[in-house]
Parts: C-alpha cells; sequence; structure tokens
C-alpha cells in the first residue's frame, strides 16, 4: 500500500454524529492560553523561593523570639551567650538594610562588648582570657563600622561625624567606667596586699588610649576637610577676579 492509497482511505474516513460530538466537547474542555494572557515571570521561581525562606525566618524568630529576646542581656559564661553572638546579633545584622543602618549595627556591637566587659568586672569574673576575646571582637567590629562610615563618607559629612563623635562619646564612657571599677578592685587588693593589676583596669587604659588615636584621627580629617574647602574657595575667587 502506498502514500498516495494511505491518503485516499484516510479522506473517505466519516465520523459519526456521536464521535463528532464528543471530540467537539474535548476541544472544549482543554485550557487554552488567550494571547493577552500576563507571560509568567521567570522570576517567579525566586520570588516563592524567596517568600517561603522569608516565612521560615518568621517562623523562627516566633518561635524562638523569647529565647533571642533574653540572649541579648547574657555575658560571656551564661548558657545564652552562644545565642546572642550566632543567633540574636547576625539576624539583628540582616535587618539593618542601609550603610547607615550597618554602621550604627556595629557600634552597637562593639560598645555590646565593653559591657559585657563591665558587667563581669563588677562581678570580678573579668579573666584574661575573657578581656582577650572580648576586645578581639571589639576590635573586629570597630575595624567594621569605620569600613561602613567610609562607605557614606562622600554622601553626608555631617551624617558622618555624628557617627563617629555618638560611638567615640560610648567609647569614652566605657573606659572611663572599667577604669574605675580598676581602681576599686585595686584599691581593694592593695587592702590584701595583691600588687596584680586588675583586668578592668588593662582594658580602661587601652581603650582610654585607642579613643586618643581616634580623637587625632578625626581632628585630622577636619583639618584636611577645611584645607580643601579653603583652596577650592580661594580657586573659585581666583577664576572670578581673572574672568
Amino acid at each position: 500500500m502506498n502514500i498516495d492509497n494511505i491518503k485516499k482511505e484516510i479522506k473517505e474516513i466519516n465520523l459519526t454524529p456521536a464521535e463528532k460530538q464528543a471530540l467537539f466537547d474535548r476541544i472544549l474542555s482543554s485550557p487554552t492560553i488567550s494571547p493577552y494572557a500576563p507571560v509568567p515571570s521567570k522570576w517567579k521561581f525566586v520570588y516563592k523561593s524567596f517568600s517561603y525562606a522569608a516565612l521560615v525566618l518568621f517562623l523562627l524568630i516566633i518561635s524562638g523570639g523569647t529565647v533571642a529576646y533574653a540572649a541579648l542581656g547574657s555575658i560571656p559564661g551564661d548558657k545564652l551567650y552562644a545565642v546572642k553572638i550566632k543567633v540574636t546579633e547576625p539576624l539583628l545584622d540582616t535587618l539593618s538594610l542601609t550603610k547607615v543602618a550597618k554602621a550604627k549595627r556595629e557600634a552597637t556591637k562593639a560598645i555590646s562588648r565593653l559591657d559585657e566587659a563591665e558587667k563581669l568586672a563588677l562581678k570580678e569574673k573579668l579573666t584574661p582570657e575573657t578581656r582577650i576575646k572580648l576586645e578581639k571582637h571589639f576590635e573586629k567590629n570597630v575595624a567594621n563600622f569605620d569600613d561602613r562610615v567610609k562607605s557614606i563618607e562622600s554622601l553626608s559629612e555631617k551624617r558622618v561625624e555624628g557617627l563617629r563623635a555618638s560611638f567615640d562619646s560610648s567609647l569614652n564612657s566605657r573606659a572611663n567606667n572599667l577604669e574605675k571599677i580598676g581602681e576599686d578592685q585595686k584599691n581593694k587588693r592593695f587592702d590584701k596586699n595583691e600588687k596584680e593589676e586588675p583586668e578592668a583596669s588593662l582594658l580602661g587604659i587601652r581603650l582610654k588610649a585607642k579613643a586618643s588615636i581616634r580623637k587625632e584621627y578625626i581632628e585630622q580629617k577636619k583639618e584636611e576637610r577645611n584645607a580643601t574647602k579653603d583652596e577650592d574657595k580661594n580657586y573659585n575667587i581666583k577664576n572670578q577676579e581673572d574672568n
């Protein structure tokens, strides 16, 4: 049987009225896509995945919110301190969306390390090992803070000066507190003939030195900016005179 005979037989096939109706009903029941229907976004899957992740994060916050909140007040040695460092603080970091907010978060964490040292010192539980660890974390947060501030320095000088002034004021305050605690402990140890320098004193002295260096740096930057402004001003005046 050749192709021509097959085509001829196909053309001679007739459907009964029932078969025609069944075929027509099946065509109508099939879903059709309108040419005016919106084209599905290729980001739909990503959006769904992000929504799911956000929902999971929200449920984690709700379910563990009490523990996470309680961990904020913990200090090294407490059972919840690991939750504070590894869960609560990173979570708060992710909620800081702007560059200014990120800078403030780093400043907050840096000062938190000093507050923890102060609380331990008041309980006379600030050991050399703990002081070194807290100081290491503090230095890291300060470096991150300075990097964040530099990234917005060109956008708003006043905002940057405000952030630095607020942080340095907190730094000086904690340094003074630690020094005072150290002096009190030193006096008690003197009565007991103990000559070892309290950890609070060591940390307070180091922080004051750091605060002094930061102050000199900020003053230097101000002088440089003022000098640049004066140069620009003189340059503009000279151009106006020449014209």
